[in-house]
């Protein structure tokens, strides 16, 4: 149910354009320094960006280049959250991940640019659904005391737990007193 809005430079819009995965297109123009061997907005492309992002919000900006040129860009937009890679270097990042390899005799990267972003994907996925194994649990004797103590019956209760130190993890109270309002209902 999403819309994607891609911002992309325009070499690469007609191949992302053909797949059909993104509702709309921005144009970013990014030049190339020899010297510093490093990608770069020039002060005029960066007003067209502005311009372009006016008035547009988005709930989730995911910048899927490992580099350092282009998370900056994530700052030009209105976005609830921000991802993207080496969140200790990028504070504003809501969620990141860095990720480390090395070839041991010449030190050069050994995962490609394409596994990076798949590594993204998944970490996003997985902080997203937060899926926890179910953990068997071994009922001791202080479990029964606690139980009888507040007349609480064996598979009849739920525990409901509202705290969160994160802000991509936090829910409103409205939504966890209707679960409980939900569950009592049960």
């Amino acid at each position: 149910d999403a819309r994607i809005t891609i911002l992309t430079q325009k070499f690469v819009q007609e191949i992302i354009k053909n797949s059909g995965v993104a509702d709309n297109f921005l144009t970013i123009s990014l030049k190339y320094s020899h010297k510093s061997e490093e990608r770069f907005l020039t002060t005029e492309s960066e007003q067209q960006l502005r311009n372009a992002l006016v008035g547009c919000s988005f709930d989730l900006a995911i910048d899927l280049s490992p580099g350092d040129e282009s998370q900056p860009l994530m700052l030009l937009c209105d976005a609830r959250y921000r991802v993207g890679f080496k969140p200790e270097r990028f504070p504003f990042l809501d969620f990141g991940i860095d990720i480390i390899s090395r070839d041991k005799i010449n030190s050069k990267p050994i995962i490609n640019h394409a596994s990076h972003i798949t590594m993204l994907v998944q970490a996003l996925e997985s902080a997203t659904k937060q899926i926890q194994p179910i953990i068997p649990h071994i009922e001791v004797a202080e479990d029964k005391k606690i139980m009888e103590k507040y007349a609480i019956r064996k598979r009849k209760y739920a525990i409901i737990h509202s705290g969160a130190r994160h802000s991509i993890n936090k829910w409103d109270i409205e939504n966890f007193l209707s679960v409980a309002h939900y569950i009592c209902l049960l």
